[in-house]
């Protein structure tokens, strides 16, 4: 299976993918089960989200993957079977995971690749996300940890739920465009703008909960603040505005 994904895969594929692509292929066939529908469900799970996004047909996709069953399975018709999107409605297991109401997101077999590198970030990697939780990106510098949060803030991350609701605050852009005479009150109206904005009940909760209770200090300019203060006044419009996902 693995030579036949090195061999045939469609034309316009990174070289570097196609070889992730051989690396998911070997372990599909790895527990040796000869359930021929549920291996094509798991190879159109694995390969298809990767294919569409070097824009291979959904035709040749598909064609792609009964190629690669056939080849590990010589025994095996066209393949046959529904896509991986009815496996569940047929009584498949998915992630228990995925499944709870708590799973904010996830992404299996995720690849992370940045700018013109041949060499991914993250490979083969689940990305798991459940609410109430607090998570820390640990790594060296220039492994990926900034460009993870950029992508996460912008939703570019291939099976990323486009309808959860992200608010990135960055220490960097807390005084960006905030000219030296706006006030504390003015920056959350400034920030608290656009679909995730806040009533304005929920924006005075928020600043209250940072410790923005005295009228005097909402009205000093935000330059004038400490960056500890410019910091809490930055996250209460954040928090007010009750993402799925703060970063």
């Amino acid at each position: 299976a693995k030579e036949a994904v090195l061999a045939e895969c469609p034309k316009g594929v990174p070289s570097d993918v196609v070889e992730y692509l051989a690396e998911l292929v070997s372990s599909v066939f790895e527990d040796d089960s000869n359930d021929e529908k549920a291996i094509l469900s798991d190879l159109e799970e694995n390969l298809l989200p990767h294919l569409e996004e070097a824009d291979v047909s959904e035709e040749d996709a598909a064609a792609f993957c009964k190629l690669v069953l056939r080849a590990a399975l010589p025994s095996s018709g066209s393949g046959g079977g529904d896509s991986a999107a009815s496996k569940a409605a047929e009584g498949g297991e998915a992630p228990a995971e995925a499944e709870t109401a708590n799973c904010l997101c996830r992404v299996p077999n995720l690849m992370l690749m940045y700018g013109g590198s041949s060499k991914p970030l993250l490979k083969n990697t689940t990305l798991e996300l459940v609410r109430g939780h607090r998570y820390g990106v640990v790594g060296a510098n220039g492994t990926g940890k900034t460009t993870l949060m950029a992508k996460l803030a912008k939703k570019e991350i291939l099976g990323f739920p486009q309808d959860v609701r992200v608010v990135h605050l960055r220490h960097e852009a807390i005084l960006r465009g905030i000219s030296k005479s706006t006030t504390a009150r003015e920056y959350t109206q400034l920030r608290n703008s656009g679909e995730t904005a806040a009533s304005e009940e929920d924006l005075q909760k928020a600043l209250r909960d940072v410790g923005f209770e005295d009228e005097d200090l909402l009205g000093k300019a935000v330059h004038a603040l400490s960056g500890g203060w410019q910091m809490r006044l930055a996250l209460a419009c954040a928090v007010a505005q009750k993402a799925n996902l703060l970063l």
